[in-house]
């Protein structure tokens, strides 16, 4: 099963995306914490990892960099989804190696399947 987690600290919203991806098969973890991401992504290896840009302590875009430049995440994707819609930040998380960059208000549920399905494939 396709481990996926998704780093956000608003819980309501990725509840839904959650219970979304869930119901589409995927193996679904969320956090909150940007440290508890770290730990988590190197123990769990998921297979893709949704983040956020907005983040309390460690900005999304840091984020992004330590995830792609440790060795232990060799095999992880990570897609931005977040409600940044900034291509100047957009353009700077795709240099950086993320797969997609991702507008939560801009893209409806079963877009965001399709998205993640093709970064899988």
């Amino acid at each position: 099963m396709t481990k996926v987690v998704i780093v956000d600290n608003n819980r309501d919203v990725c509840s839904i995306y959650t219970d979304t991806l869930r119901c589409a098969g995927y193996h679904v973890e969320f956090i909150n914490s940007e440290e508890t991401a770290i730990e988590k992504i190197c123990k769990e290896h998921p297979d893709l990892v949704l983040l956020d840009v907005l983040m309390p302590k460690i900005n999304g875009l840091h984020l992004l960099d330590l995830i792609l430049k440790d060795p232990c995440w060799t095999k992880t994707r990570v897609v931005m989804l977040t409600n940044v819609a900034d291509s100047a930040i957009a353009e700077k998380a795709m240099r950086a190696g993320a797969k997609d960059y991702i507008v939560k208000s801009e893209t409806s549920i079963s877009e965001l399947l399709q998205r993640i399905d093709r970064v899988l494939s």
